[in-house]
């Protein structure tokens, strides 16, 4: 997280404060079919923290895919486009006017993208099945909420942060639209660490299911594995890049 601290009307010096500890737990939902095979009915992605003020919750399933690689790819280019765009707004081009706005609409552009192919995901649990949780990333003892928002809720929330934004940089605010740019890459770290593992657990893991009618704790701790590398790769990997991106 990244505090700044003021002179005047400009942001001068940022400070790195404790971050919040996050859970990420995983439900997984199963059933062992009449011919003995295995078949995984639908997954629930859950991400918090202790006092709730972050709480998502994202049913998924194969379908999924698109989205959260989507999703992916976008909280990855977040950080150097909204870092360029506040350089751009600082330094205006007599010659070719340009205030940034345009860097901003372009992640808004896609972010709408893949708030259009969002479906609802219908988990058929009406033969009966078996939940099995998991907890992804550091451990974690807090307790864990009963609900929590939902993929589009927290797409669109990022969608008007990033408007917000591009508000500022209309009016050459650079304490807003800095600070704006900081809690979008916040977002933008979550929505990576939520879509790593689906891409790196659950979509894998559900894959080789299906084709070998296979499911242990083995090969679950396998994927956990993996899953777990990647996201201590990326843990934070939008806030640092934005920040150096800024001389931060």
């Amino acid at each position: 997280m990244i505090l700044l601290i003021m002179s005047g009307e400009l942001p001068l010096q940022v400070v790195a404060l404790e971050e919040i500890g996050r859970r990420f737990v995983v439900d997984l939902f199963y059933r062992l079919k009449p011919d003995s095979r295995c078949e995984i009915l639908g997954a629930t992605l859950h991400l918090f923290n202790e006092d709730q003020s972050f709480n998502w919750k994202f049913e998924v399933n194969l379908e999924s895919f698109e989205v959260l690689d989507g999703i992916a790819r976008i909280a990855l280019l977040s950080a150097d486009k909204l870092a360029t765009a506040i350089a751009i707004n600082r330094e205006p081009n007599q010659v070719i006017p340009d205030n940034g706005t345009f860097l901003v609409d372009l992640v808004i552009g896609l972010v709408e993208d893949y708030l259009a192919k969002i479906r609802s995901v219908e988990m058929d649990l009406s033969q009966g099945s078996t939940s099995l949780s998991v907890d992804v990333g550091p451990p974690s003892t807090f307790l864990r909420p009963l609900d929590g928002q939902g993929l589009r809720e927290v797409l669109e929330g990022y969608r008007n942060n990033l408007q917000n934004m591009v508000s500022d940089l209309e009016a050459g605010s650079e304490f807003e639209m800095v600070l704006e740019a900081e809690r979008a890459v916040r977002l933008s770290d979550d929505l990576l660490a939520a879509s790593t593992i689906y891409l790196e657990l659950i979509q894998p893991l559900w894959v080789q299911v299906r084709r070998g009618g296979h499911f242990d704790l083995p090969m679950l701790e396998r994927w956990k594995n993996i899953c777990n590398f990647k996201l201590t790769e990326r843990k934070s990997k939008c806030s640092s890049v934005f920040a150096s991106l800024l001389g931060f």
